[in-house]
């Protein structure tokens, strides 16, 4: 909102100072008087370009402060802006999942499913994937909370969540754990996180040594075209390798 200061207008210096009371309150862990400031930012900037940013700060507000049903509520007021932003869509589906509401947070998932057109798309595309894997475990449908977790996984090797539930939980049997592993597009100062992972399958299984130290070495990139089939990858029906790189998602901040 620093664009909005002006000396000669009141109600930019006014969206100003309420911005910088919302934030000073969120970042206190004072949520109620965050919501108070930022709903008034909301209707003084709703004509505005700055409306995008207000929503998204109060529905952030309403989301930290437990009240999830009031974060649907104003997506449902600004229907058009929650369509378009990426970041208004995830609030609306973690709410949804909150209250468990679990169907309609699925379908509202598959409706609004964002296409891996680009870097920054991808990993938001492997958080959407990684919800609907949550929202199946948490129906106890295993076998689609699996499939979800490894499309996050696909789409982001960086996904720490989805490799948190596929990794050392026994949801998968060990091979495909190893495979998973070794199918990881990781940067090479990132290998660290390939081992950490491995380290996670010592202690179980017939071979617990030998499959942590095969899960730590990455499959060569002519094997993944040529010899390792269709099982090398975190699923049969996964395809080539896809290597996701900067700039990262963004983490959603207050402006």
């Amino acid at each position: 909102f620093g664009a909005m200061v002006d000396a000669g207008d009141p109600v930019a210096r006014t969206c100003t100072h309420l911005n910088s009371l919302v934030e000073d309150a969120f970042q206190k862990h004072l949520y109620s008087t965050a919501i108070f400031y930022a709903d008034k930012l909301v209707e003084l900037v709703k004509d505005t370009d700055h409306v995008k940013t207000a929503v998204y700060t109060l529905a952030e507000c309403y989301f930290q402060n437990g009240e999830y049903r009031r974060v649907l509520h104003l997506l449902n007021r600004y229907k058009e802006l929650s369509r378009r932003e990426d970041s208004l869509k995830l609030l609306a589906a973690q709410s949804l999942m909150q209250i468990r509401e679990y169907d309609e947070c699925l379908t509202y998932l598959e409706e609004h499913e964002t296409a891996p057109v680009s870097p920054a798309s991808t990993k938001m595309a492997s958080v959407f994937a990684l919800l609907r894997g949550k929202v199946y475990e948490l129906q106890e449908n295993q076998q689609n909370a699996i499939q979800w977790y490894l499309r996050g996984v696909q789409l982001d090797p960086y996904c720490h969540e989805a490799l948190d539930r596929l990794i050392g939980t026994h949801l998968l049997p060990r091979q495909q754990e190893v495979e998973i592993l070794q199918s990881l597009v990781l940067r090479p100062e990132d290998e660290w996180l390939r081992h950490l992972y491995a380290a996670r399958l010592v202690g179980t299984g017939p071979n617990p040594i030998a499959d942590a130290a095969a899960a730590a070495a990455p499959v060569q990139e002519s094997h993944s075209q040529g010899e390792a089939g269709p099982g090398s990858g975190p699923s049969a029906s996964s395809g080539s390798r896809r290597s996701v790189v900067s700039p990262e998602y963004p983490t959603p901040m207050l402006p």
